[in-house]
């Protein structure tokens, strides 16, 4: 059974049948412990995951994740296999890895008396592109923006995070006095914000809104200026890194790029130690901030046409 929340604060209910194959077979429980919520799969919908094993107590091999279908109340099962120990912790989600995808961490304790316990983390590798570009804030409690930075060219990409103390509800973005768009890319502590607009030119002054499950607000004030592109294009076909301009600087890294392509674009993408972390599908042109840790640090950027055409301009960078 699900439950939907409306805005009326009553519950639309659904009954859905979950088939699981692949289990301990007749002795296996799922979910008796508390499920937790995320999209892991990138399908822009809440799924659920749950621990599946032979009893609340008994030896508990795997995650079950229910994704989330198109129509409410549906879901596809997936399972991930466990370090075979006894008796796990309720699930937690979190971005444990840095790399802006949710990820699943229990507490399994050793057979037979439970002395010993492990930590064991489920590390998502779904590739997708509608999570977030934009890296979590390092405390917190926090929002951490990403773009735009300064000045930009319109379209404006509008890319931040957030992180709370409670569970977040939406993410909410006013420029020049005007809510602009919502968003409710949420789970757990942590929310996303990832939106294209396009701005007349000149000055405009941008706030983002996190709310959480108590209505406590959390805001950040910024300001940006479109005009062209303040990155200058290469005169033949390829990509131009105009920061950061090698050597040393500091975290959040700002990236300014600008791509010169044939045909018709399909994306340009920032990968950062092998990582993407930004991706432009509007323009030739975007900056954005990055957060790294200390050290050196490789930075790709990509542009590419739909005739899958690929254009790479790399640079070096150490920060402190």
């Amino acid at each position: 059974m699900t439950l939907y929340g409306r805005k009326d604060r009553t519950f639309d209910v659904y009954y859905s049948p979950v088939s699981i194959s692949g289990t301990l077979g007749s002795q296996s429980e799922c979910c008796a412990a508390t499920l937790a919520m995320a999209d892991f799969n990138d399908g822009g919908r809440m799924d659920i995951v749950g621990l599946l094993g032979q009893g609340y107590f008994g030896t508990t091999q795997q995650l079950v994740f229910f994704l989330a279908g198109s129509k409410p109340g549906k879901f596809t099962t997936q399972l991930v296999n466990l370090p075979s120990r006894q008796f796990a912790t309720n699930p937690v989600v979190g971005d444990f890895n840095r790399d802006t995808r949710p990820d699943v961490l229990v507490n399994e304790a050793d057979i037979p008396n439970g002395t010993k316990s492990f930590l064991v983390a489920a590390l998502n590798r779904t590739n997708g592109s509608r999570w977030s570009n934009c890296n979590y804030p390092r405390q917190g409690q926090a929002i951490a923006l990403c773009a735009p930075i300064a000045s930009t060219a319109s379209p404006v990409n509008f890319s931040a995070t957030a992180n709370a103390f409670e569970p977040l509800r939406k993410i909410e973005l006013w420029v020049d006095g005007h809510k602009i768009e919502q968003q409710d890319h949420t789970w757990n502590g942590s929310a996303w914000f990832n939106y294209t607009a396009g701005f007349s030119p000149g000055a405009h002054k941008g706030t983002f809104f996190a709310a959480d499950i108590g209505n406590d607000l959390q805001q950040l004030h910024f300001a940006f200026t479109v005009g062209p592109g303040p990155c200058a294009a290469p005169s033949s076909p390829g990509v131009s890194i105009c920061t950061p301009a090698g050597s040393s600087t500091t975290s959040p890294v700002l990236v300014e790029a600008a791509g010169n392509i044939s045909g018709t674009l399909a994306r340009m993408e920032l990968w950062v130690d092998g990582v993407k972390k930004y991706t432009e599908t509007t323009s030739l042109w975007f900056n954005t901030s990055v957060y790294v840790g200390p050290g050196d640090h490789h930075f790709d950027v990509f542009a590419v046409n739909t005739a899958g055409t690929k254009w790479l301009q790399s640079v070096y960078a150490t920060t402190p």
